[in-house]
């Protein structure tokens, strides 16, 4: 394998071993280095990578914490495949979301989402109800100072499947703001789109609030598909 195979030109400041981390893990999901494949030594990949082995030991910590790799006493390290703690950490998500993983990530949300948000306009208690438009008003406030919006953004989902009640889904629905947020860091940077999401939060949660199913989750598919069609133009095959 070689130094090119294994390290890619990235823009901006980044620490040596997030620099390992990058090519190691842009490696995994090209094929380069596949599932059940022993990693290079070491030493191997600091001199292709023309970096110190303390960043490489950093990198490999790191990927074998996401669970990409295994490492077995006298057999090295081993290529596990993607994760979803890879996927949603944002010092690599940009390297290994694409578009066809944007596109199952929305049709997840889809069937999760769509369920809590009929719950939430049919059975939301004037509790859920608050916590539903604190998120909105949280979003707007942080938009108009200028940030992006990015967790409060989140928590609005959040706030929705809470009102199920169902621990399950709510874990579920965390996971996957982890992997939302990486997204949302780039979609947000599009010019007013932040004031775009929380302008479709509120049309939400009005309609959470006065009880409109069909509208809610209409409102709610609408919303999602926008937020993906705009990622689109940052994560693609």
């Amino acid at each position: 394998m070689t130094s090119q195979a294994l390290l890619e030109p990235i823009p901006g400041p980044m620490s040596v071993s997030t620099h390992v981390l990058r090519g190691l893990l842009s490696s995994i999901v090209d094929g380069k280095l596949k599932t059940g494949e022993q990693l290079p030594s070491e030493a191997e990949i600091a001199q292709q990578m023309g970096v110190g082995l303390s960043s490489v030991r950093e990198a490999l910590s790191a990927l074998q914490g996401m669970g990409v790799i295994s490492v077995k006493h006298g057999s090295g390290r081993t290529v596990r495949g993607l994760t979803f703690a890879a996927i949603a950490d944002p010092r690599v998500s940009d390297t290994v979301v694409n578009g066809q993983l944007l596109l199952q990530t929305t049709a997840v949300r889809e069937l999760l989402e769509v369920a809590a948000i009929r719950h939430a306009a049919s059975e939301a208690t004037s509790s859920d109800l608050a916590e539903i438009e604190r998120a909105v008003a949280e979003m707007d406030a942080a938009v108009h100072r200028g940030e992006l919006g990015v967790e409060e953004d989140g928590e609005f989902h959040l706030a929705i499947a809470r009102t199920t009640g169902n621990v399950v889904l709510v874990l579920l629905q965390e996971s996957i703001n982890s992997l939302m947020n990486s997204i949302r860091r780039k979609s947000h940077q599009q010019e007013g789109r932040p004031q775009m999401a929380v302008d479709e939060h509120r049309a939400i949660a009005e309609a959470i609030r006065n009880g409109d199913v069909e509208n809610a989750e209409r409102l709610l598919r609408e919303h999602l598909a926008r937020g993906a069609s705009d990622a689109g133009t940052y994560f693609k095959d």
